[in-house]
């Protein structure tokens, strides 16, 4: 894992970084639910259909 992926997905102060995978429908509904506890989500992907029988994962 490089050290730009490990800094994105671990958080020392947390013991690990949450990640979600959310409809693209219910991501406003999450996020306002997220936002009721205090805590700010960021979209930083999304699925997509496979392209030449490969899957592929791709962080924005």
């Amino acid at each position: 894992m490089s050290r730009e992926v490990r800094s994105l997905l671990c958080d020392p102060q947390t013991s690990g970084g949450l990640l979600l995978a959310v409809t693209p429908d219910a991501e406003d509904d999450v996020k306002a639910t997220a936002a009721e506890f205090g805590i700010d989500l960021t979209a930083i992907g999304e699925l997509v259909e496979a392209r030449g029988g490969r899957a592929m994962v791709e962080i924005r």
